[in-house]
C-alpha cells in the first residue's frame, strides 16, 4: 500500500486530513497513482498511468492524503468482478473486503502517521479500479463522501473472459 501526504495543511482539521483511496486498474499497481512508469507501454496503459498521476497530484495539492492499496496479486486487480465475489452474498469473504476493513482500522488507529477524518473519505479508480470504486457505492454506502469512477462501471467484466473461454472450448470441440 502506498501513501501520499499532502504538501500543505490547509485541509487539516482537528478531525484529521480528508483522504482519497485510489484503486488501480487491472494489470497495474498502486505505483501508477504516484509515478507514471508506463513509458514504453502501449498507449492505453500510458494514458491511464499519466491521468492517474495527475489526479493524485491534484488531490495532494488540495490537501488530501492519498492511499493506494494493492489489488489481488494473482489477478493483478480486484476480486469485485470475479466469481464468487461478484455478488453481494459472497463479498464479505473476498480479499478486497478484508483489505478495506484493514484500511479503515489503520485510519482509526493512525497507522499512516497522520489522523484521517473518516467523514471526508473519498475513492476513485480507473478501469478495474472503477469497478472496485462502484462496489463502494453499495457495499459501504455510508462510508464515502464521494466516489469517482473513471472508465469502469458495475458489471461482471471477467464474465466476458468466461464467455470467450466457453466459446473457444465449444469451437475446439466441433468435429470437422
Amino acid at each position: 500500500m502506498l501513501v501520499g501526504f499532502p504538501s500543505h495543511f490547509d485541509q487539516f482539521t482537528e478531525n484529521g486530513f480528508p483522504v482519497v483511496i485510489s484503486f488501480h486498474g487491472g494489470l497495474m499497481d498502486p505505483l501508477h497513482a504516484f509515478s507514471s512508469t508506463m513509458q514504453g507501454k502501449d498507449y492505453e496503459h500510458q494514458f491511464i498511468g499519466d491521468k492517474q498521476v495527475a489526479i493524485t497530484e491534484h488531490f495532494l495539492n488540495q490537501g488530501y492524503a492519498v492511499v493506494a492499496p494493492y489489488g489481488n496479486k494473482q489477478l493483478k486487480g480486484w476480486q469485485t468482478n470475479v466469481r464468487p465475489y461478484n455478488n453481494l452474498g459472497n463479498w464479505e469473504e473476498s480479499e478486497d473486503h478484508q483489505l478495506l476493513l484493514e484500511i479503515e482500522k489503520m485510519f482509526q488507529n493512525e497507522k499512516f502517521g497522520f489522523k484521517i477524518d473518516l467523514t471526508r473519505m473519498h475513492a476513485f479508480g480507473f478501469s478495474d479500479g472503477g469497478f472496485m470504486t462502484s462496489r463502494m457505492a453499495f457495499s459501504y454506502p455510508n462510508n464515502f463522501k464521494s466516489l469517482s469512477i473513471l472508465s469502469g462501471g458495475y458489471y461482471q467484466c471477467f464474465q466476458i473472459i468466461d464467455f470467450f473461454d466457453s466459446y473457444n472450448n465449444s469451437y475446439n470441440n466441433i468435429e470437422n
